[in-house]
């Protein structure tokens, strides 16, 4: 073999070598899951988000958040061993249940369970996840431009809109009451008819008092 053959071997060789090291330097993604995928709505439920991690950098804090046009009626966290938990509560619900201040080491699983009252007024529930790892990487799952699609959708049964509602409201409200089936008098019609019966009853005693004289 010519050295200049050598060279050209080695060269190709090198060059592979760099491409399978880029090629399996990519990071990794956490496997999440979000459970149950379906309830009532209105319905109080333990939502279940399951964060299985395999990436080089650990998760230090984990946010599950529902629409802001349809939160969560309600949400309590439960307490998780070495992770502070907190609800971003506002009028109307609550927007997001977030554990802060623990570690998920890589190759490590966690279920971070909230008790959480699903909306009434919508037939699905997209649930994001924001997982924010201790090199400052965050990976989204939103379904927002350039992320992950969202971690779960709940379905929910029977769901009732707010125009159903009000349109029900209104139709109660304004349903005429029902008739007895007798004639019904107004006060007016009553005050004319003690007059009238007055007016006789004079009338009569005065021909009565002239008769008599």
């Amino acid at each position: 073999m010519t050295r200049a053959l050598a060279r050209r071997c080695a060269a190709v060789l090198l060059a592979a070598t760099a491409w399978s090291v880029a090629a399996g330097s990519s990071p990794a993604t956490a496997a999440v899951s979000v459970t149950p995928t379906s309830a009532g709505a209105g319905a109080v439920v333990d939502l279940t988000t399951h964060v299985d991690d395999d990436a080089a950098s650990p998760v230090v804090r984990v946010e599950v958040a529902f629409p802001v046009e349809h939160p969560a009626l309600a949400a309590t966290p439960e307490p998780l061993a070495g992770w502070t938990a907190s609800v971003d509560a506002r009028t109307g619900g609550a927007r997001s249940v977030t554990w802060d201040g623990g570690s998920l080491a890589p190759g490590g699983a966690i279920d971070f369970v909230a008790t959480v009252t699903l909306p009434r007024d919508i037939e699905s529930l997209p649930v994001a996840v924001v997982l924010v790892r201790a090199d400052g990487s965050t990976e989204e799952r939103s379904g927002a431009t350039g992320e992950l699609p969202v971690a779960a959708t709940i379905a929910l049964t029977g769901a009732s809109t707010t125009s159903t509602t009000a349109a029900r409201a209104t139709t109660s409200t304004t349903s005429p009451a029902p008739s007895s089936g007798g004639a019904v008098w107004s006060t007016g019609d009553v005050l004319i008819a003690i007059g009238i019966a007055l007016t006789i009853v004079v009338v009569v005693r005065s021909r009565r008092n002239a008769r008599r004289r």
